[in-house]
């Protein structure tokens, strides 16, 4: 799917229901497959909506998802079937709004975006939870698993990171867990767990293959590219001061090897980009520079500074999570910017430039700032890339 090829204007905005008015705060917001759109929020009722092209709300769930649904971004399945849920359960609703199937969740948590293996299982990786696997078609509970340091442990691993998947294997980038809260000596752990519906057991159901251990928390979900698994980490090992690190691991199948590290001065703002070129993208908090990497050595191949693109009073820094659209040999980077004091823009950058294919201003003086993953809409002649902006802001759809 292409980005609009600008200039871009806000299209249509909706700030009707409680969802929509509390916004999405720091979460995903929406993911689409092309023609429809689902988003969640952080409101008293209607957290979960649906939309189409020209911005019609088709649906939203009235008081049956509470606010914890915007920590996770909506899975869409084939067909437009939507999966989300809050800390009680999780649900699949048809393209209609119709609820499928709904599976509680046993042990609790709050789901972090869930994800769909090679043989129809979704996973939920979990903050203050277990991991899920759950049939997709059927809702049925498969397995759960707690991952521990080992049988002794009386804490667990959680995760605030969207799982990666490649085939049957989860990668989730977790933190330990004692008391209810973080681990005093920091311990993180990037695992791999393999899904295995075909075991009788349902505690065989979930396989820790590895576990790499680093310092926690991570404020970015695991990329893969290849073989090698990408993330970041507030210190290079447990039980050390902030040091934030970036790592590049490359998975051997039953173990895992370093290949890299990386020490940037400034922790991770936000989730890894890969760049249909080669690398990959990544930014800090407190900077308006993006910077991309060689994903098999961690070294730079070039940077961006956003600021300078907006050319716009204030030092604008990047705010949200970047998406790659278009050719493989002409990508669009879309991510959201804002300036304390100034104004907020959602940005789309041609890298190959590097230029400004557009700007889309979305508040004057606002402390608030566009957030979401940027999906594309199209009705087969226009295309619109939808977004939320903060709380009490509401959708909005750019277009050409």
């Amino acid at each position: 799917m292409q980005s609009p090829a600008g200039p871009v204007d806000a299209d249509w905005y909706r700030h009707e229901t409680a969802g929509e008015i509390a916004g999405s705060d720091n979460g995903l917001g929406c993911s689409a497959n092309g023609t429809h759109a689902a988003c969640t929020f952080r409101g008293t009722s209607a957290n979960v909506s649906s939309y189409d092209f020209d911005g019609n709300r088709l649906w939203d769930s009235a008081d049956l998802i509470n606010e914890i649904a915007a920590s996770s971004v909506p899975l869409m399945l084939d067909g437009g079937d939507v999966v989300i849920g809050d800390n009680r359960a999780l649900y699949r609703f048809d393209s209609n709004g119709n609820i499928v199937w709904q599976t509680v969740m046993p042990r609790g948590g709050s789901p972090i975006s869930p994800v769909l293996t090679q043989s129809g299982v979704i996973i939920l990786g979990c903050f203050r939870g277990p991991v899920y696997a759950i049939d997709a078609a059927t809702g049925a509970l498969l397995s759960y698993k707690f991952i521990r340091l080992d049988e002794a442990d009386t804490g667990f691993f959680d995760t605030q990171n969207t799982p990666a998947v490649v085939g049957d294997r989860v990668y989730i980038s977790m933190q330990h867990k004692l008391n209810g809260g973080l681990d005093p000596d920091f311990i993180g752990a990037l695992v791999a767990i393999d899904v295995d519906v075909t075991q009788a057991e349902p505690s065989d159901r979930l396989q820790l293959v590895w576990s790499y251990e680093f310092g926690a928390q991570s404020n970015s979900s695991p990329l893969v590219i290849d073989n090698m698994v990408l993330f970041d980490g507030a210190r290079p090992i447990p039980g050390v001061p902030l040091d934030p690190h970036l790592f590049g691991i490359r998975d051997e199948g039953s173990s895992v090897t370093e290949l890299w590290t990386k020490s940037p001065p400034r922790l991770t703002f936000a989730s890894f980009a890969a760049d249909p070129r080669g690398g990959f993208w990544h930014f800090m908090n407190g900077t308006p520079i993006i910077t991309r990497r060689d994903i098999y050595t961690g070294n730079v191949i070039e940077t961006i500074n956003v600021d300078t693109l907006v050319d716009e009073i204030g030092v604008h820094m990047p705010s949200s999570a970047m998406t790659f659209s278009g050719a493989i040999d002409a990508p669009v980077l879309t991510l959201g910017v804002a300036a304390p004091g100034g104004d907020s823009y959602v940005l789309a950058i041609d890298p190959n430039g590097p230029g400004l294919r557009w700007k889309c201003r979305i508040n004057a003086a606002s402390i608030e700032s566009p957030q979401g993953q940027y999906p594309i809409l199209s009705n087969g002649v226009e295309y619109r890339t939808i977004f939320w902006h903060g709380p009490g802001r509401g959708s909005c759809a750019g277009r050409e």
